[in-house]
């Protein structure tokens, strides 16, 4: 908690004097960013085994810069409450990094009414009925690894029904003018030597309205939307395998206050596309060497209501080419090394337009276990190729641990 409580206070700085809704907001990302994330990275074993297993665990905290760690956490919960028939599901996921922070916690009641068809009641209970979110989802395919399943969230429920869109919440009044809807469509598949997983989120555009009834009297409308897409695929033969991953993300926050409030107005649009494709090698059943890139482009324009306040518009692109190499030595112990380029171009405007060019090299050592067969932890390290910045050649850059326990197979 206190954690998070200072990576919120580190995040939501915005112009001076401004009130209102709290944003992330880092003015230009970390010229290392995403060879951070990179050190991240869930290795291909433990995403299969994580997307076959109905319950598990999968935790990630990576260092991604001196202020700040990449989280990444995902709990699944199935349990049986009627044999083959209906279940209790629990899903916790959590993902910060330096752009954007997400956070779901779903109570699932699951039903089966006929074969390999499910039906589920959901929904995320808050502190703040207020802020409730409620809906349902169906779902095909018994094995959590061979499935579709479509879902649709009502975000913030009571908001908008149980107080008839007028809630009163602790000294301020909200209401949408267009209510948020969280549609998710969720495929996977895997077999026969191909894994794939596709996903994709939209949070429809929305507008509130919010009031404070006490003083310092604030009034403002906020909008929001996003669209979020992800794909990840593999294909394994005898000797040699491909990998493919994908995403597409883009996010559009706006907050204009009333006259007589005090603060400022902005709107900020970000849009990140990846797209990462690799082959691997397979020597023997205890090595695999990959090669490969990845392509990042980011787009974020924030724009101020108030001239005086100065507007800006950034724009990155990079390309990563890496080199990976996996051995196991024995059942527990697995060693990785990595090496990774990145080539970044970017143009900044804030007033003025600038131009930058910067190259980062990073080497990536980690050591893994895998203490029984559904339970797996990895050690990384991250260590930086460049003179520029310190003036030797190599020094530790960061380190990251990772965390994976699965439980059960098909229910």
């Amino acid at each position: 908690m206190i954690l998070r409580a200072v990576l919120l206070a580190l995040f939501s700085i915005g112009p001076l004097g401004a009130q209102g809704p709290e944003w992330i907001d880092v003015p230009g990302l970390d010229s290392e960013y995403e060879s951070d994330r990179f050190m991240s990275d869930i290795p291909w074993d433990w995403r299969e085994s994580f997307w076959a297993s109905p319950s598990g665990v999968q935790m990630t905290g990576g260092s991604m810069n001196i202020r700040h760690l990449y989280l990444q956490q995902d709990i699944k919960l199935r349990v049986p409450l009627v044999e083959n028939r209906f279940w209790f599901r629990y899903r916790y996921q959590k993902f910060d990094t330096l752009e954007r922070n997400r956070s779901d916690s779903l109570w699932e009641f699951e039903y089966r009414p006929w074969r390999d068809w499910f039906v589920s009641f959901l929904g995320e209970p808050r502190y703040h009925k207020a802020e409730a979110n409620m809906g349902a989802r169906v779902r095909w395919g018994r094995a959590e690894n061979r499935s579709v399943d479509a879902a649709i969230l009502f975000p913030n429920f009571d908001t908008n029904y149980a107080f008839h869109n007028t809630s009163v919440n602790e000294g301020y009044q909200e209401f949408y003018d267009d209510f948020p809807k969280d549609v998710r469509l969720t495929a996977v598949w895997s077999g026969h030597g191909t894994s794939v997983r596709a996903q994709a989120r939209k949070m429809t555009l929305w507008r509130k309205q919010h009031r404070d009834l006490t003083t310092p009297f604030v009034e403002y409308r906020e909008t929001g939307g996003e669209t979020d897409l992800s794909v990840e695929m593999r294909c394994r033969g005898e000797r040699f395998g491909v990998t493919l991953e994908g995403e597409y993300w883009d996010e559009l926050r706006s907050v204009w206050f009333s006259q007589t409030a005090f603060g400022q107005g902005r709107r900020r649009d970000q849009v990140r596309r990846l797209v990462r494709p690799a082959a691997e090698w397979y020597w023997d059943h205890t090595g695999t060497a990959r090669i490969g890139f990845f392509t990042v482009r980011r787009r974020e324009s924030l724009v101020y209501s108030d001239p005086a306040v100065a507007s800006r518009f950034e724009r990155q692109n990079e390309t990563l080419p890496f080199v990976q190499v996996i051995k196991k030595f024995g059942r527990v112990i697995e060693a990785e090394m990595a090496y990774v380029h990145d080539r970044q171009r970017t143009t900044r405007e804030y007033g003025a337009e600038t131009f930058s060019k910067r190259e980062e090299n990073r080497l990536k050592l980690a050591c893994g276990f895998q203490f029984t067969p559904s339970t797996s932890l990895r050690l990384v390290t991250g260590w930086e190729l460049d003179k520029r910045d310190f003036g030797r050649f190599a020094y530790f850059d960061g380190g990251t641990v990772q965390f994976q326990a699965v439980f059960g197979g098909v229910q």
